[in-house]
């Protein structure tokens, strides 16, 4: 079982990669979503798909302490960044 981190700005950009992350899961993988858009949070978390639901303030990305803790914690061996 793989960790794959998938980072989605919004509710929009999760309904494009939907698809993809039901492959993701019908293969076992653990998924972890990380999201910046605060509105976002309570219809993520009512998803069945992802395993854990993050809320992530994209500067975090630039610090690496944040960075270095997450990795830590979560190992992911692949990361999907979403954009649209």
């Amino acid at each position: 079982m793989e960790t794959v981190w998938v980072h989605i700005p919004s509710v929009g950009e999760y309904n494009t990669v939907k698809p993809l992350l039901e492959l993701l899961k019908e293969n076992n993988n653990r998924l972890v979503v990380t999201y910046s858009s605060p509105r976002a949070e309570n219809f993520l978390k009512e998803q069945k798909i992802p395993d854990e639901v993050l809320h992530l303030n994209i500067l975090s990305l630039a610090t690496g302490y944040f960075l270095n803790n997450f990795l830590k914690s979560y190992s992911p061996q692949v990361f999907i960044l979403v954009e649209s």
